[in-house]
């Protein structure tokens, strides 16, 4: 039996002023993510399965307590890692799921634009994000690649 790790996941939204004395601050008790960039960032690109009605976004935007969605995520247009995401919250707290996928599996699912045909999928590794294929028959993509953040990261000293 697998134990759900459930988390608090809490965004702020701040000003620029705020940032810059926040990133001062913790650049004295924390060193850069060494994933990150020479300007202390990196990329996220994401693609997003909901469906046509949806359900997904409507369930965020409506606050609803008990929710998931799925989304493929890759970091700085790099695809050597690429992983099927599964998220989900449960009375304001948040557990993520993922699996590894290849490149080609990422492609195929943004290209067909239906999962209903990728049952061996499951098959080659996205067992790591359970539900996906059970609840993805006949989903619509929507694509959030072209978009992303960047985000800066630190990690404890």
């Amino acid at each position: 039996m697998t134990v759900q790790k459930f988390r608090h996941e809490i965004k702020h939204f701040i000003n620029i002023s705020d940032y810059y004395v926040l990133k001062s601050r913790l650049s004295a008790v924390t060193k850069p993510d060494p994933h990150t960039g020479i300007d202390g960032s990196y990329k996220i690109r994401s693609l997003y399965f909901d469906n046509l009605q949806d359900k997904a976004l409507r369930e965020k935007i409506d606050g609803l307590d008990r929710r998931e969605k799925f989304r493929i995520r890759y970091y700085d247009d790099d695809f050597s890692y690429v992983k099927l995401e599964k998220k989900s919250k449960i009375r304001g707290l948040c557990e993520k799921k993922t699996a590894p996928i290849s490149k080609a599996q990422c492609e195929a699912l943004k290209h067909h634009r239906t999962v209903g045909r990728f049952h061996s999928f499951h098959q080659r590794g996205a067992g790591g994000c359970p539900g996906f294929f059970d609840r993805c028959s006949g989903i619509q993509i929507t694509d959030m690649g072209t978009q992303g953040p960047d985000r800066r990261a630190n990690a404890g000293k």
